[in-house]
């Protein structure tokens, strides 16, 4: 009996050093609202409260709203497409015309400044 007991507690040590041990359970919580531009806000919580609501998120009593995030969006956005409209008429042609569409494109993204933050937590 006594070797049946040390066998189960050796068998508990190899178990949890495999394993692990168990984890803490974390309440918790995540709010998020789609913004019109097509990017998401979210909050998470651990402790305190969040909330969502069309294009707003308000996380632990701040309320950030997608304004800056649809801005640079769409600015990204538009520059993409006029990149797109910049290779087609390169007309298959590579070297320096693609290299003055990317050379476009990265100046535009510049002038569209840093991304915004849409991910807070409290």
């Amino acid at each position: 009996m006594r070797r049946a007991f040390v066998m189960a507690g050796m068998m508990t040590v190899v178990f949890l050093a495999v394993w692990g041990r168990p984890a803490m359970v974390s309440a918790t919580q995540t709010c998020t609202a789609t913004c019109s531009a097509g990017s998401t806000l979210t909050c998470t919580v651990a402790t305190g409260t969040c909330s969502s609501a069309s294009g707003t998120v308000t996380c632990c009593g701040q309320t950030h709203d997608c304004n800056a995030i649809n801005a640079w969006d769409t600015c990204r956005n538009n520059c993409d497409t006029q990149h797109d409209t910049c290779v087609n008429h390169c007309g298959g042609r590579g070297g320096s015309c693609l290299t003055d569409c990317n050379n476009a494109l990265r100046t535009c993204w510049t002038h569209c400044g840093t991304q915004p933050a849409k991910s807070f937590s409290c």
